[in-house]
């Protein structure tokens, strides 16, 4: 691309940018430029098309997402964000990108990993089938632990407290960004045990693992891909009989009733004192005590 070329496009405000007034090919060449500058403006100017007719970046998906490795993370952002609008619109568009996009959500950076979610939600809403051959990742990106960006970082006593709010603000907003990802990498593990549990087979003791994880979001989702499996194939799980019975005493009601939907499927009798014990339970809701009552009263008969 010329220096000409790389003006020119640079002088397109995003702003004001719509679909139909701007020639896609000259996007297409700003996205794939050497020049940091011009690549970064042209994926704000994709967002920009997007944000206004999502469909009106379709002819530059091969593009964009033959860009999950750019090196700038402000390209990458730009990127992630436009596609999340196209997949909101059409989860079809990316179908054939569910591999890149499962890499993206173990990328260094949070504010990435978040980006990646956004666009990875509707396709797993919507098509999880997709993502069957990706298992290994995806179990990859829940196991692995959230980093600190401001590990190591000591304050002195003349930082002030603005400046301990801030390193704190930017840890929670790290921390909150990559359980997005771990979140819905989980989720997507959950959807693929519904439909294709075979698929699973090698990853049980992956999975039952996650019934003790910080996040009650992945020992939901962790008991909620159990309760699948158990539901497809009861003998294949017996290993996990024990910590989901321990899982009827987690302090989250949605772990819980997944743990008693997943009990009920196996159909062991050793779950039933656990059951009572839920059912007793005057902090859980009503609900959740009636399906305890009921699956330790069907676990009893057998």
């Amino acid at each position: 691309m010329t220096t000409a070329e790389s003006d020119d496009i640079r002088e397109i405000d995003p702003k004001t940018v719509s679909p139909g007034e701007i020639d896609l090919d000259r996007v297409r060449e700003g996205l794939q430029s050497d020049e940091n500058l011009v690549r970064t403006h042209a994926a704000q100017l994709t967002t920009a098309l997007a944000a206004e007719d999502p469909r009106a970046i379709e002819p530059l998906v091969p593009t964009l997402t033959d860009m999950f490795d750019d090196d700038r993370s402000v390209v990458l952002k730009e990127v992630l964000f436009s596609l999340s609008l196209l997949a909101e619109e059409d989860s079809g568009t990316l179908a054939d990108a569910t591999g890149g996009l499962v890499g993206v959500l173990d990328h260094d950076l949070p504010l990435i990993r978040s980006a990646g979610a956004r666009a990875i939600r509707p396709i797993a809403a919507e098509r999880p089938a997709a993502f069957v051959n990706h298992i290994d990742d995806l179990l990859s990106v829940v196991e692995r632990p959230a980093n600190d960006p401001t590990e190591g970082l000591e304050l002195s006593p003349n930082d002030g407290p603005i400046r301990a709010e801030t390193v704190e603000n930017v840890r929670e907003q790290a921390q909150r960004r990559q359980h997005s990802a771990r979140v819905v990498a989980a989720t997507l593990l959950t959807e693929i045990a519904d439909i294709d549990p075979e698929a699973l087979r090698g990853d049980h003791d992956a999975l039952i693992a996650l019934l003790d994880d910080d996040s009650p979001a992945i020992r939901a989702a962790s008991a909620g891909t159990l309760a699948n499996l158990a539901e497809a194939d009861p003998d294949a799980l017996a290993g996990a009989i024990d910590p989901l019975i321990a899982a009827l005493d987690d302090v989250d009601d949605a772990t819980r009733a997944r743990a008693v939907a997943a009990l009920g499927f196996l159909g062991d009798e050793t779950a039933v004192e656990g059951l009572r014990e839920l059912t007793d339970d005057e902090d859980a809701a009503d609900d959740l005590r009636d399906m305890a009552a009921e699956t330790a009263d069907f676990l009893a008969e057998q």
